[in-house]
C-alpha cells in the first residue's frame, strides 16, 4: 500500500463512515498512556491472570506455565531471567511498565528476576511490532507488568496483604501491602538468600483543577549470588541491581468525547557485577531515561506523540545519549461484522532519518465468540547503543555504521470467548527482515534478510465446574541468509499443559476450597552455535493451594509449589541448565 494511498485511506474514512457519540469506557479512564496507544482491538491480547509463586522469584516462572513462549529462564535465583516471545532474541520483546520500557537503554532484553515476583499484580502480552512504544529496538511482542498498587487503585474496597514466599533453591521474600478507598497503595517487601535486597512500589491518586492524575513509583535493590556457566563457574561473584521508576498520569476531559492523558517518566537503574576471581571481568553500569507519552482520544480517533531520552555509561565507555520520538494517528472503522483499523506513525531515532510505521488490521465476527483477525505492520528496529558504539577491541568493535532493519510483519488467526468459560484461539505470525542485523565474530553487520515463522495454539476450558485444563503449544521455523541456518537457539517445538482442580471438603480447614495445579512443558529443536540441540526435554512442576481461614473479605491461603519433578537438566542457553527440583511454599493473609 502506498504511502498515499494510506494517507487518503485515513482521512476520508472519517467522512465515509458513519459514527455514533462514543461515551468512554471506564477501562480507558483508568488505563496508562502507553496501555491506550498499544491496545489493539483486532489481535487478541493474551493475560496471564494471578502469578503463582515460583522457584526463580520473579514472574518468568509464571509465563513459563501458562504459554508456549520461547524463553530464557533457568529458574535459578538471581540469574538472567527474559523472554524472547517470536523473536529472535530477548531485545526483541519490549517488557514495559506504564510506559516506561523495561529493556535497558543499551540493549539486550530486560531480565525478570530484577523486580521480585511480589510486585506485580498481572501481566499481559501483544505480538508484533508495537507502534507506540518508547523501545525503538523491539519489534516482536510488547510484554506489559501491571503492578500490584495499580490494580489496587482500580478495586473499589480498601485491604490488607501479608505474605511470604520460601523455595528451596534459597530464596525468602516477605512482604507487605495496603490500599485504601482507591486512592493509595504501597506495598514493599524484603528478599534474602541468593537474591538480598528491599524493594516496594507506591500509587497514588490526586486531582488538581479539572485534572485528575496518578503518581506510580517503584524501586529494588538486590545483590545477587551470580554462579555462572558449566563452562566458565564463578563461585564468588555477584550482582548487584538498582533501579528506581516515577511516572506521573495526569488526564483531562476534551469536550463531550474526547480525554487527553499525559505520562512523565523517569527510570534510573545501575548495576554492578563484581568477581572477586576475576577483577577483569567486573563491571558498573549506570543508565538513566526520561520520557513523555501523550494521547489524545476523540471517539474512534486516538493520537499520540512519545519522546524518550536514554542515557548509559560503563567504566571505560559512555554511549551518546539516544533521543527518539513517535507520533501515530489511528481510527477504529466499524461496520459489522467487519472491524478495520489503520495506524500510521512516524518513529524519528537520532543519527537516523525518520522512518514510516504503517499498519492495518481487520477482524470479522463469525459469531458472538468468535473472530477471525489479520494485521500487517510495516515497521524498522533500530540497532542498540552496545551494536553501534560498544568497545572492548579486540573481543567486540562495535559498529557505528549499522543501519536499521526494515521488518515487515504478519499475524493473523481466530479467537473464540464463551460465556462458558472456554476460551481458544491459533495464531500464524511471520516476519521478514530486512538488512538483518547479524552477528560476526567481533562485531555487528547488516547482511541480507533473516525470516520468522511462528503457529500458537492455546485453549483454557472448564471440563467441569470444578475442573480445568489449559494448555498452548507453538511450532516454528527461522531462516538468516547471511549463513543459510536458523537462527540460534530458536525453538522448533514448544508445548505446555496444565491441569487445575479445585476440591471442596467438608472438613478440611473449616469447608475451605483445596485447588491443585499439574502443568508440563517441553521443547525440543534450538540449534545452537555448535550445532547441538538446546532447550530440549520436559519439566513438569506440582502446585495445592488451600484457603487455611476464608471468611468475607478476610483470607489466609497456603500454597505448595513443587517445580521441575522430573530433574530435568534443560539449557535453555548452552552451559547454563536450569534449576532441579525445588519446593516453593507461600503463606498470604488479605483482609
Amino acid at each position: 500500500m502506498s504511502l498515499a494511498f494510506f494517507i487518503s485511506f485515513l482521512l476520508t474514512t472519517h467522512l465515509c463512515t458513519a459514527s455514533e457519540p462514543v461515551q468512554l469506557p471506564a477501562i480507558i479512564l483508568e488505563a496508562s498512556t502507553s496501555e491506550i496507544l498499544s491496545n489493539d482491538p483486532i489481535v487478541p491480547t493474551l493475560e496471564g491472570g494471578s502469578i503463582n509463586p515460583n522457584s526463580g522469584g520473579g514472574i518468568a516462572g509464571d509465563l513459563s506455565r501458562k504459554w508456549a513462549f520461547s524463553l530464557n529462564d533457568g529458574k535459578k535465583p538471581g540469574e538472567l531471567s527474559q523472554i524472547r516471545g517470536y523473536g529472535r532474541s530477548a531485545e526483541d520483546t519490549e517488557v514495559e511498565i506504564l510506559g516506561v520500557s523495561l529493556n535497558p537503554p543499551i540493549g539486550g532484553g530486560f531480565s525478570m528476576g530484577t523486580f521480585p515476583q511480589f510486585i506485580w499484580g498481572s501481566y499481559s502480552f501483544r505480538p508484533g511490532p508495537s507502534l507506540s512504544g518508547l523501545d525503538p529496538h523491539a519489534n516482536s511482542g510488547r510484554l506489559s507488568l501491571r503492578p500490584w498498587t495499580s490494580e489496587a487503585l482500580v478495586e473499589k474496597q480498601s485491604k490488607f496483604m501479608v505474605g511470604e514466599n520460601y523455595s528451596s533453591s534459597e530464596l525468602n521474600q516477605i512482604y507487605c501491602g495496603f490500599a485504601h478507598n482507591q486512592s493509595t497503595a504501597i506495598i514493599a517487601g524484603m528478599s534474602s538468600g541468593k537474591v538480598r535486597g528491599p524493594s516496594g512500589a507506591f500509587a497514588q491518586r490526586f486531582e488538581v483543577g479539572e485534572w485528575k492524575g496518578k503518581i506510580h513509583a517503584l524501586a529494588t535493590s538486590t545483590t545477587a549470588t551470580s554462579e555462572g556457566s558449566l563452562l566458565l563457574p564463578t563461585p564468588r561473584a555477584t550482582l548487584g541491581q538498582k533501579r528506581v521508576i516515577s511516572v506521573i498520569q495526569l488526564d483531562h476531559a476534551v469536550g463531550e468525547h474526547g480525554l487527553f492523558k499525559t505520562s512523565l517518566l523517569l527510570d534510573l537503574g545501575s548495576v554492578e557485577y563484581e568477581d572477586l576471581d576475576s577483577v577483569s571481568y567486573s563491571t558498573r553500569d549506570r543508565s538513566q531515561q526520561v520520557g513523555i507519552e501523550n494521547v489524545w482520544i476523540e471517539g474512534p480517533w486516538r493520537f499520540g506523540f512519545s519522546t524518550r531520552a536514554a542515557q548509559y555509561k560503563k567504566i571505560n565507555f559512555l554511549a551518546p545519549n539516544e533521543i527518539s520520538a513517535h507520533i501515530q494517528i489511528n481510527r477504529k472503522l466499524e461496520s459489522a461484522p467487519w472491524l478495520f483499523e489503520p495506524t500510521l506513525g512516524v518513529t524519528a531515532v537520532r543519527g537516523y532519518n525518520p522512518s514510516l510505521d504503517a499498519s492495518l488490521g481487520a477482524r470479522y465476527k463469525l459469531d458472538p465468540f468468535i473472530g477471525i483477525f489479520i494485521r500487517g505492520t510495516a515497521s524498522k528496529k533500530y540497532p542498540s547503543l552496545q551494536d553501534r558504539f560498544y568497545n572492548l577491541a579486540p573481543i567486540f568493535i562495535g559498529n557505528p555504521h549499522l543501519k536499521p532493519e526494515t521488518d515487515f510483519t504478519l499475524y493473523s488467526g481466530v479467537d473464540s470467548k464463551g460465556l462458558d468459560l472456554t476460551n481458544w484461539g491459533v495464531q500464524f505470525y511471520f516476519q521478514d527482515r530486512k538488512e538483518a542485523f547479524i552477528q560476526t565474530s567481533n562485531t555487528v553487520i547488516n547482511s541480507g534478510s533473516a525470516r520468522l515463522f511462528s503457529v500458537m495454539g492455546w485453549f483454557n476450558t472448564h471440563v467441569t465446574e470444578k475442573f480445568r485444563i489449559l494448555g498452548s503449544s507453538t511450532l516454528a521455523s527461522s531462516w538468516v541468509e547471511a549463513d543459510g541456518e536458523s537462527v540460534p537457539y530458536f525453538p522448533k517445538v514448544l508445548a505446555v499443559l496444565g491441569v487445575q482442580a479445585n476440591f471442596f471438603s467438608s472438613y478440611l480447614w473449616d469447608q475451605s476450597p483445596l485447588k491443585g495445579e499439574i502443568s508440563a512443558r517441553g521443547g525440543w529443536g534450538a540449534i545452537a552455535p555448535d550445532r547441538l540441540p538446546a532447550d530440549s526435554g520436559v519439566t513438569v512442576e506440582i502446585g495445592l493451594r488451600s484457603a487455611v481461614y476464608s471468611r468475607p473479605n478476610k483470607s489466609i491461603t497456603l500454597g505448595l509449589f513443587l517445580d521441575n519433578l522430573t530433574q530435568s537438566r534443560l539449557e535453555l542457553t548452552r552451559g547454563y541448565p536450569i534449576q532441579g527440583r525445588s519446593l516453593t511454599a507461600s503463606l498470604t493473609g488479605q483482609f
